[in-house]
């Protein structure tokens, strides 16, 4: 936990400080730089780092949309868990937060 009298810092870099600016244009563009090419935010945080539930939702949406496009069926009781028939036995792949697993027989 950070010292109360101590400023803290952060930086975001590559795909997730995109991801920021997108998703908030108007809270995080003006802290968006570039450096050899590649876009990264540094500020000073005030209380939290807001915007990153709506990043945890993109995610699993482009996770979805990607899974649908290769065949996978998503789980109607639990949207984090899809399964796909491959060589006659069952992939599955499951995100309970940010992690995924894969299991299949081969």
């Amino acid at each position: 936990m950070p010292d109360d009298k101590r400023d803290v810092h952060v930086v975001l870099d590559g795909r997730m400080a995109e991801l920021l600016a997108k998703i908030s244009p108007e809270t995080y563009q003006e802290y968006m730089h570039q450096r050899r090419g590649q876009a990264y935010i540094y500020c000073k945080l005030n209380v939290a780092l807001y915007g990153t539930l709506k990043a945890a939702l993109l995610f699993w949406k482009r996770l979805l949309e990607s899974l649908k496009l290769r065949g996978f069926k998503i789980n109607p009781y639990d949207w984090c868990i899809a399964n796909k028939d491959i060589d006659g036995s069952q992939c599955t792949i499951v995100w309970p937060i940010n992690d995924l697993k894969i299991s299949h027989k081969k």
